[in-house]
């Protein structure tokens, strides 16, 4: 049998848990709202941006920090 290696990425995800929340963010899309805007409602609402989502992906034994590192802006 031969082993096949899987690669991991870093992702960041926004989670709705309703259309409420997903007409939120759609609306300040649709108004131009600033990208900081976005990201405050998209934060508050449980958006886990890259970094985050690395740091977690540490913890869980998927990836090493200094990959995590290499692709996030520090």
């Amino acid at each position: 049998m031969r082993h096949v290696q899987t690669q991991n990425m870093l992702e960041e995800q926004l989670f709705m848990n309703s259309w409420l929340q997903l007409l939120k963010i759609k609306k300040l899309i649709v108004e131009g709202k600033p990208v900081e805007e976005i990201l405050k409602v998209g934060l508050s609402e449980g958006m886990r941006i890259l970094k985050q989502d690395g740091i977690y992906k540490v913890f869980k034994g998927y990836t090493d920090f200094k990959s995590v590192l290499r692709v996030c802006i520090v």
